[in-house]
């Protein structure tokens, strides 16, 4: 089982594989409304040596619709109940920028150096100060602001 930083969890246990196919069930959701034009993440586990996992992230890229890019980096606690490995987010982050010759930043969530937070970035490229936010937002939300911050970014040009 891994040790896990206090004050960290801003979601409760789910059961991996359960997790897992709500992960791709969503993520086809938003292929196939448009909003999504690839999928590159991907699961990774640790195992012990009992062969459990005792580790599991979920990271790379998502390409939106309107050219935005998302990297996600998301580390899992473990645990195992009645035999079956639950996860949680313990760490993240979510960072949206435009590629380009000169990268445009859009936001970046995470909750390292502390609890939940945004960071904005202002047209410049310069980031502003972190906003602290309730709760880790879903993948999905983030991969919707990147794509709709994306639309307006480019139509601003």
């Amino acid at each position: 089982m891994t040790q896990e930083p206090a004050a960290a969890h801003e979601r409760d246990w789910h059961e991996y594989d359960n997790y897992r196919q709500v992960h791709q069930n969503q993520m086809a959701r938003l292929i196939e409304s448009g909003t999504v034009r690839t999928d590159e993440l991907s699961f990774g586990e640790e195992t012990n040596a009992r062969g459990e996992i005792a580790g599991a992230t979920l990271g790379g890229r998502v390409r939106t619709a309107s050219g935005a890019v998302l990297e996600v980096e998301k580390r899992f606690g473990v645990r195992y109940l009645r035999g079956r490995a639950q996860v949680r987010t313990v760490e993240y982050r979510y960072h949206a920028w435009l590629p380009g010759r000169s990268r445009r930043h859009l936001f970046r969530y995470d909750n390292h150096r502390g609890g939940p937070r945004r960071h904005g970035y202002g047209a410049d490229g310069r980031e502003l100060e972190a906003e602290p936010v309730a709760n880790l937002p879903w993948l999905s939300e983030v991969i919707e602001e990147a794509q709709r911050l994306g639309e307006e970014a480019s139509a601003a040009r």
